[in-house]
């Protein structure tokens, strides 16, 4: 990838990556979008709101991920948002090789210099509104430790910094729409500034928890698609006869992102770079 270029030693340069659609895991969502497949459709809120909105429908499966597997202790304290969000990061650094069999840190790398970065809209905001409910009924007015840190933003960095070991500088990026794309610049410009050598950058949504609210706030400002006759092809984001866009109720994806020369020093696959 970089043979015959000459780059700065801080270039940052892509290593790994993973993702959660709603076609399911990394292979299957790569698979369906280079076929042109879409799982968008109209799906109704069984059992809460039961409206029915065009929308992608969740994807992700936690069984297919063994460090969130039945029994494990991780997946038992965490939200369906940071099980995912936890989830895709893990497998992009397992993929850019910076893990060992243990699912840690390789012992010859610096965990001080190993960062995570998050990204996310709303992520964990959507159970606020159950944890309200959940303090209105309970007898003592108090809610469990878990369901507090199920409420956090950074409960998915937190977990995923002591799942892998990093132990490096922390990011988090909230940006609306453009959360995905600043979570990774702000994580080169760590890298850039030395604050990180190499950053395990996520941005995650996951808005199956509360249709009534992911929904209603969009409707209110007319910015969702009413294509309900040919829901599978309405999201057309540069048609010009375009009339709103589609919302995805789970999705994640994460890229590993490191200096050329941390990444040429352990001897990585480069997959991209990413010019200064």
């Amino acid at each position: 990838m970089t043979e015959g270029f000459k780059y700065h030693p801080r270039t940052a340069v892509i290593t790994g990556y993973a993702r959660s659609g709603s076609s399911g895991g990394t292979e299957a969502t790569n698979r369906d979008e280079l076929a042109g497949r879409s799982q968008i459709g109209l799906y109704t809120d069984t059992g809460r709101s039961e409206r029915t909105e065009i929308a992608a429908p969740v994807g992700f499966n936690p069984e297919e991920y063994p460090i969130l597997r039945d029994g494990n202790v991780v997946k038992q304290q965490l939200t369906p948002y940071a099980q995912m969000t936890l989830a895709v990061a893990h497998e992009a650094a397992q993929k850019a090789g910076l893990l060992n069999e243990d699912g840690k840190i390789h012992t010859d790398l610096d965990a001080d210099s190993i960062g995570v970065a998050l990204g996310t809209g709303s992520g964990a905001g959507i159970y606020l509104p159950q944890a309200r409910e959940d303090i209105l009924r309970s007898r003592k007015g108090l809610i469990t430790p878990s369901q507090v840190l199920g409420t956090h933003m950074d409960q998915a960095s937190a977990r995923i910094e002591k799942v892998i070991g990093a132990n490096g500088y922390t990011i988090f990026t909230s940006e609306a729409c453009a959360t995905g794309i600043s979570v990774v610049a702000d994580a080169v410009h760590s890298l850039w500034d030395g604050r990180n050598e190499a950053v395990v950058a996520v941005a995650s949504e996951y808005l199956d928890q509360d249709w009534v609210l992911a929904f209603g706030e969009f409707h209110s400002v007319r910015a969702l698609s009413k294509n309900r006759a040919d829901p599978e092809h309405a999201s057309r984001p540069f048609d010009k006869d375009r009339d709103g866009f589609i919302l995805a109720l789970a999705e994640a994806g994460a890229v590993v992102v490191e200096t050329l020369q941390h990444a040429q020093e352990r001897g990585a696959n480069i997959l991209a770079v990413i010019p200064t």
